[in-house]
């Protein structure tokens, strides 16, 4: 290989790693924050859920020690019912957004590397076909 060659090589690699670098750097840092992001949003769903249930479970005494009509009791005990599906619904969810969010920094993190590898392994190749038919 010629030292042009060579210099046009030199040349290349630097300019694909200064272009990949702010985007590598981009990446870890969105990770970082969609990692953070997630641990707040289940810390502040698992929470809620717990008001939710305490909440729940206050009815219930309550509907419970109620004196009154059987009709309104029913009503009331259905309406409890129905809040408790909504927040086993809301935990079911919870844990699905959990285990998303757990699958997505890593996927993310990898897609990464694998455009840096992707784009150092294929610019040599490029490279020496075009500089490759300069110098004939």
């Amino acid at each position: 290989m010629s030292d042009s060659n060579q210099l046009a090589l030199i040349v290349l690699a630097a300019i694909l790693t200064g272009a990949l670098l702010p985007l590598l750097v981009a990446a870890t840092l969105l990770v970082g924050t969609l990692r953070k992001r997630a641990g707040e949003i289940g810390q502040r769903l698992a929470a809620t859920l717990g008001h939710a249930e305490s909440t729940l479970r206050r009815l219930d005494q309550v509907s419970a020690g109620l004196e009154g009509s059987d009709k309104e009791i029913r009503d009331l005990r259905e309406v409890i019912g129905e809040v408790t599906v909504t927040a086993r619904a809301l935990h079911r969810n919870l844990r699905t957004a959990g285990a998303v969010a757990a699958a997505l920094g890593p996927a993310t993190a990898a897609f990464v590397r694998g455009l840096g590898a992707a784009a150092a392994s294929s610019s040599p190749a490029k490279d020496q076909t075009t500089t490759g038919g300069s110098d004939e």
